[in-house]
């Protein structure tokens, strides 16, 4: 990763950066200064995992980490030298940032307070889904795609059997789509949904709503691939863990919300109570 400051901005942060020059190299926990800013060992290590995670380990990634943690030093440097930390609107964003930070911080504690599953769980979690494990299957599917998340739309579609029909209902709705041929692992939906396509049979129609999208597949052919029984384990204790984390920070955070709202106070012209009245 690279990056290239426009020339101005560069010979600013040059100016800015003479009487310091001749500084101490740093030492210790200390990896290097910034402007006599310090970037210590601990921010270094933390902007390798993030980058880790998207990349993977590299040979170079402490230094690619390194100059990102300084680039960004030196340009927000620059927004301060011209006085933009001063602004109500960065304040603003400053102030979300800190507070998604918060949120990121207490996410990441509840998620490791999650239990670890036991071996039996394991065992028998691998047994209730063998699409994903023994008889784990690719499907490969004709496909309409439709971007953005339409729930009534998904609903509309839900009786209709054939992928003729569901196109027919697009196009008198005026949805655009895309025609596809796709293929999918078993492991990459929820084991309960693999078991539920796996027993379909060819030509079958199902819905698979994704992020930010909309997939209506007409089932070509399942294709078995059986996983080893030692990855198995390992596969199913990660996907049991990670759901299992998700529903204590869904649950925690529906908690603090409930909680929250007795410690809300609106303004009138903002109360949602005042604005969406119940219905009688």
């Amino acid at each position: 990763m690279k990056y290239y400051l426009p020339l101005t901005l560069a010979a600013a942060l040059l100016v800015t950066g003479c009487d310091k020059k001749n500084a101490a190299a740093p030492t210790g926990q200390v990896v290097a200064t910034v402007n006599g800013q310090e970037i210590t060992f601990a921010e270094l290590r933390q902007e390798m995992d993030a980058l880790s995670d998207g990349v993977g380990a590299s040979d170079n990634l402490q230094n690619v980490a390194l100059q990102s943690i300084i680039a960004r030093n030196l340009i927000s440097q620059a927004a301060v030298a011209q006085k933009l930390d001063q602004l109500p609107s960065t304040a603003m964003l400053q102030k979300k940032a800190s507070q998604m930070a918060l949120v990121d911080a207490l996410t990441q504690k509840l998620r490791e307070q999650s239990p670890a599953p036991g071996r039996e769980e394991v065992e028998q979690f691998i047994i209730d889904h063998p699409a994903s494990y023994a008889q784990h299957s690719v499907f490969v599917a004709d496909q309409l795609i439709i971007d953005g998340v339409n729930p009534p739309l998904v609903k509309a579609m839900e009786p209709i059997e054939t992928l003729e029909e569901i196109e027919a209902l697009l196009k008198a709705r005026g949805i655009p789509f895309r025609r596809s041929i796709g293929a999918f692992d078993a492991l990459s939906i929820s084991p309960d949904a693999a078991e539920q396509i796996s027993v379909l049979a060819p030509g079958s129609v199902f819905v698979t709503p994704q992020a930010d999208s909309i997939r209506v597949n007409r089932l070509r052919e399942t294709v078995i691939d059986p996983i080893p029984a030692d990855k198995q384990v390992k596969l199913a204790s990660i996907t049991i863990q990670n759901t299992r984390r998700s529903q204590i920070v869904a649950n925690k955070i529906n908690e603090i919300l409930t909680l929250g709202q007795g410690n809300v106070k609106y303004n009138a012209k903002y109360d949602p109570k005042k604005l969406n009245p119940p219905k009688k």
